[in-house]
Formats: structure tokens, sequence, C-alpha cells
């Protein structure tokens, strides 16, 4: 994990966002609605004895991180330019630790809220075609 990556916390668990040069990592205060939705296509064929084989198509994962409350433009930045992030979502909890890291994927979608008196509130939605998972 480099430690310039930005970190965004939730309740027992954490989001690491960092591209691939490691870019300096601006403040975050917090985040909720974390989803991570993986999925691998198959293409199910049948031999000529009748069985059925599934062949691997490719893998896609999803990922939606909301209301992340930030002082600076750092995952505006990461949007904007087009480069690859990569993630961790990492848990802990009293039964152990789990995660999830995400590979070169892209933030395709940043909505930014704003109100008055309060800080931007942001939302990322990406995707990308690589993951690996800890923990148990």
């Amino acid at each position: 994990m480099p430690p310039s990556a930005e970190a965004l916390s939730w309740r027992e668990g954490v989001v690491y966002i960092w591209t691939g040069t490691a870019t300096a990592s601006a403040l975050a205060a917090y985040v909720q609605n974390v989803n991570i939705m993986p999925s691998i296509g198959y293409l199910n064929r049948q031999t000529m004895g009748g069985t059925y084989t599934n062949h691997e198509t490719g893998r896609y994962v999803q990922f939606q991180v909301g209301l992340m409350a930030s002082q600076h433009w750092t995952l505006f930045q990461m949007f904007s330019s087009g480069n690859e992030v990569n993630m961790h979502f990492a848990h802990s909890s009293v039964n152990g630790s789990a995660g999830i890291y995400l590979y070169s994927g892209r933030i395709d979608t940043m909505p930014l809220q704003g109100q008055e008196g309060a800080i931007f509130q942001w939302a990322i939605n990406g995707h990308a075609n690589v993951w690996s998972s800890y923990g148990g």
C-alpha cells in the first residue's frame, strides 16, 4: 500500500485510492454506501457427450463509494486525468479482517454535492477488470 494513497473510511473499514504513480493524497473525512459488484462472464456449451462446460469470457467489477467528504481536489484530479486508479477496500472487525483490491480501474462518474456552510461531498462510480481478495 503506497503511503500517499488516499484513505477514506467507513465504520469498521477503510477505502484506499491511488493512481499508478501514487499521487499525493487529499483529506477525506468519511465514506458511506460502499458497494463492490464483481461478475464473471461464462459461455455455456454442451459437448457431444451431453455434458455442459463453462468457458470464462471475462471479468468485470463495478464499484460505488458514496458520500465522501473532502476538502481537496485530488479525487477530482484523478477522475479528470483519466488515469487508472487502484483501490483497496479493507474491513476489520472483532471477527477478523478481509478486503478486496481492485487494479487498473477507472472512475466513470463523480457526482459532487455542495451546501452552504458544509464541505463538498463526493461520490465515485467506476469499474475494473482485475481484483484479488484476502481474509476469511
